[in-house]
């Protein structure tokens, strides 16, 4: 029965332990924040949506690669000059639509053969009907 209600605590006390280690750790975040931007720090919110998204993926990881001399500042102006963004919604559907416009398929060559050779036959057309007008 002992270690029973052991396992109990300790399952319970280690969920404890957790969730103390992850609010120290997000004070301490706030504080170094606070530290270096010299600002409060109020959008703690939008971190947890967007924490594992690519582009604070990649701060993270260039924290951890970079020494500790530079400030969490300079190492995210190093990385909006050197990394790329991936493209947003609108750029990547505009490029797509330039491409498709500058790219002949042969679905588009036939079309546009077919609108030449309608515009042909549509001025012969004239032609003929401005020659019976003079008769």
């Amino acid at each position: 029965m002992l270690s029973e209600r052991w396992q109990k605590i300790q399952k319970e006390v280690n969920r404890f332990y957790a969730c103390l280690a992850t609010l120290y750790e997000l004070q301490m975040r706030r504080l170094r924040m606070k530290h270096y931007t010299k600002k409060k720090i109020n959008l703690d919110h939008a971190w947890v949506l967007l924490r594992h998204q690519p582009k604070w993926l990649q701060v993270v990881e260039s924290l951890k690669k970079n020494s500790t001399s530079k400030t969490l500042v300079e190492i995210e102006e190093d990385n909006i000059d050197t990394e790329k963004r991936p493209l947003g919604n609108k750029v990547a559907k505009r490029k797509m639509k330039e491409a498709a416009k500058n790219e002949s398929t042969p679905i588009s060559v036939q079309i546009q053969k077919l609108h030449e050779e309608k515009t042909e036959r549509d001025e012969t057309k004239m032609e003929l009907i401005k020659k019976k007008v003079e008769r």
